[in-house]
């Protein structure tokens, strides 16, 4: 009797295991893909706006249902730096999107239409 006990309490635990494993994934995931997000907007903020000239506006992320998740700016003296970063943040949002069969409502994010310097 304690044998069937043992062997059942090990496929249950084997089974909650297997449940979590997803669920610890998915979080892995995500916060690989916030650190990321963090290291792209501090270079993004690592240059002082002066001139609206010198900045360029990127899509980034990805929408479940297609298309940017945002944009945003940067120097362009950080560009061959930033943009390589940005495309791996959307490669792992399109990823993390289709692994975890997110929805979104299908909104698309419009591009902004300019870039002023305040404050």
């Amino acid at each position: 009797m304690f044998a069937l006990l043992a062997t059942a309490s090990c496929k249950t635990k084997q089974s909650v295991d297997n449940l979590t494993k997803p669920i610890n994934e998915a979080e892995n995931d995500k916060e690989m893909m916030q650190e990321l997000r963090r290291q792209i907007d501090s270079l993004s903020k690592s240059v002082a706006c002066t001139d609206p000239a010198d900045w360029r506006i990127a899509p980034a992320g990805a929408k479940p249902c297609g298309g940017p998740g945002f944009y945003l700016t940067y120097h362009k003296n950080v560009e061959n730096e930033i943009l390589p970063m940005i495309q791996k943040y959307t490669n792992m949002s399109t990823d993390f999107n289709k692994k975890n069969g997110l929805m979104s409502d299908c909104a698309m994010v419009q591009q902004p239409n300019g870039i002023r310097c305040e404050d």
